[in-house]
């Protein structure tokens, strides 16, 4: 084959790669389920549902540090249901890969948030056995601190390693500022959009 038919062809797999992680972000999945308590069974109404995506850039076949992409979040109502609509978005740098596995967390002022970090205690082996249950509708039962736990869990650290902007989960910061009042930390306070921080 000819040097030019290889580099016509190099560019059309390169054209249909990027098309295919462009169509990707515009794909919206719907998350849902329930949350309770774990040791009674009553729904936790105003639970926080959030899906974070993330993003690497890369230098031939190695990937960097993840970066904040996208996010979404639900509250639950007063049966502890929600659903939310949610899509990585789409990513315009071509130096990126989306992360193809988003960050779930599910928070509740009080009890132990269910995270990638936490899944195993719940029956989930895999990230992307965690991430499929939500797809097809999940009850997440939360377990009760007790109270030598009460200050754990009040950091921004429950977002992952991905330092998401506080304006774009506003209710999970919401719901961490009301756990660390209980536990008798000061909230986070807005300083500059910048640093993420949240009244």
């Amino acid at each position: 084959m000819k040097l030019r038919n290889w580099v016509l062809l190099a560019i059309l797999a390169g054209f249909g790669a990027c098309t295919y992680e462009f169509l990707s972000g515009l794909h919206t999945e719907v998350y849902h389920g329930r949350v309770v308590d774990e040791q009674t069974g009553l729904p936790l109404a105003d639970a926080v549902v959030t899906v974070i995506w993330h993003r690497s850039s890369y230098l031939g076949l190695e990937a960097g540090p993840a970066e904040f992409l996208n996010a979404q979040e639900a509250v639950t109502d007063s049966n502890g249901q929600f659903s939310l609509r949610a899509s990585s978005g789409l990513d315009w740098n071509p130096f990126t890969l989306r992360g193809l596995v988003p960050w779930i967390v599910v928070y509740q002022p009080g009890y132990e948030p269910l995270m990638q970090d936490t899944r195993r205690r719940q029956g989930f082996e895999t990230n992307e056995e965690f991430v499929r249950a939500f797809k097809y509708g999940v009850t997440v039962k939360l377990r009760k601190l007790r109270k030598e736990e009460i200050t754990r869990y009040v950091s921004r650290e429950v977002v992952g390693s991905v330092d998401a902007p506080f304006e774009r989960i506003p209710n999970l910061f919401r719901a961490i500022n009301r756990h660390r009042l209980t536990s008798g930390l000061s909230p986070y306070t807005v300083e500059t959009p910048q640093k993420g921080n949240l009244q």
